[in-house]
């Protein structure tokens, strides 16, 4: 099915049937443009907007990625030592992004693409980790926490905490 988006702007000229419509005839109008679904395949509900060089997807709040395809799912408690943690597996470390979290999680979810990974975690402002068997089942047996810190929909996890996020090809 296509995808849509919105236009945003100032229309000079308005033929519709061969029939030119003077301005003054034109009030508000809104205009659907279809998007082939090859060019912009966004997931999760998100929506197609386009760009000069194609399309890029606005994602639903709790959603991140390129096309929509990582579901936040929050904050969860680790343990010591490292080979009792839930996410342990290390993918990356990223010193260079600590003070900025959204970058520390596109690295991590960079990271996590490139081995095809299915979920993946922020721990220490730059870590990135996943579980050893890179299945979502078990990442939250500690339950949750409340030393995460969020900005948007990115977050990364502070001290013994992880900051989780699942690919969702969802809708």
């Amino acid at each position: 099915m296509p995808k849509s988006f919105n236009f945003n702007g100032r229309i000079t000229n308005l033929w519709i049937f061969d029939v030119a419509l003077h301005l003054d005839q034109i009030n508000a109008m809104q205009f659907l443009v279809e998007a082939p679904a090859d060019e912009c395949s966004c997931y999760n509900g998100g929506s197609c907007s386009p760009r000069d060089d194609g399309y890029m997807c606005i994602c639903h709040a709790g959603y991140i990625g390129e096309y929509c395809e990582w579901q936040k799912q929050g904050c969860y408690h680790e343990v010591w030592p490292r080979k009792s943690k839930a996410m342990g597996e290390h993918i990356g470390k990223f010193k260079e992004n600590r003070k900025d979290i959204q970058a520390a999680v596109e690295a991590c979810l960079k990271a996590a693409q490139e081995k095809q990974l299915e979920i993946f975690g922020v721990r220490r402002r730059y870590k990135c980790v996943t579980t050893k068997t890179d299945s979502p089942a078990d990442f939250d047996r500690y339950g949750s926490s409340v030393t995460c810190k969020e900005q948007g929909d990115y977050g990364v996890g502070i001290k013994t905490a992880t900051f989780v996020y699942i690919l969702k090809k969802g809708e």
